[in-house]
C-alpha cells in the first residue's frame, strides 16, 4: 500500500506542495502540515487546500481550518520502486533521445579574440543588453553572410532523419 506521504518530504517533516498551492493556503490561512496531498506522490495540489478551506467555511471558523484538514483523503499513489509505463508523451522522447546517440558528433573549434565584444557588452550592459543576446546577433549576421552554413546544417539534419 502506497504512503501518503511525499518521498520527499523526508519522513514528514518537509511539506512538499506546489508553489501555487503554497501560495494558496497562505491566502486562506490554510496549515499545509495537516493537509493530505492528492497530488503525484501524495504532493499538495491547489485543489487540495481548497477543499480543506470550503470544509473550514463550511464549519465557521478559523479553527476548524487546522482540524478540517485531515477530511481530504488521498487517492492510492504509486509505491516507491514501483515499475509505471511510460506515457505516450514519454515514450516519443525516450525514442527520440535513444535515436540521437546513433547520430555521429563531431565538433569543429577555432579560439577567437572577443575583446571587441567584451567592449560593447561593458558598453550596453547597463541597457538591459545581455551577452546571449549579442552572441545570437552575431550569429544571425554570420549565417546572413555565410548562407552556405544554413543549407548544410539542414542537409546534414535531413540525412539524420530531423527537420
Amino acid at each position: 500500500m502506497a504512503s501518503a506521504v511525499h518521498p520527499a518530504s523526508e519522513g514528514g517533516k518537509r511539506v512538499v506542495a506546489s508553489p501555487y498551492a503554497k501560495k494558496l493556503a497562505k491566502e486562506l490561512k490554510v496549515d499545509l502540515g495537516r493537509v493530505i496531498g492528492s497530488g503525484p506522490n501524495g504532493r499538495i495540489v491547489a485543489k487540495d487546500v481548497e477543499a480543506v478551506a470550503a470544509v473550514a467555511t463550511e464549519l465557521g471558523s478559523p479553527a476548524a481550518k487546522v482540524s478540517a484538514a485531515p477530511a481530504v483523503q488521498a487517492p492510492p499513489g504509486i509505491e516507491l520502486g514501483s515499475v509505471v509505463p511510460f506515457t505516450t508523451m514519454q515514450g516519443a522522447v525516450s525514442r527520440n533521445m535513444v535515436e540521437s546517440l546513433s547520430v555521429p558528433t563531431f565538433r569543429v573549434g577555432y579560439t577567437i579574440t572577443t575583446d571587441a565584444l567584451d567592449a560593447l557588452y561593458k558598453k550596453i550592459k547597463s541597457k538591459g543588453v545581455t551577452m546571449t543576446a549579442l552572441l545570437a546577433k552575431a550569429t544571425a549576421l554570420a549565417l546572413v553572410k555565410h548562407p552556405m552554413l544554413i543549407r548544410l546544417t539542414f542537409t546534414l539534419c535531413q540525412e539524420n532523419g530531423r527537420s
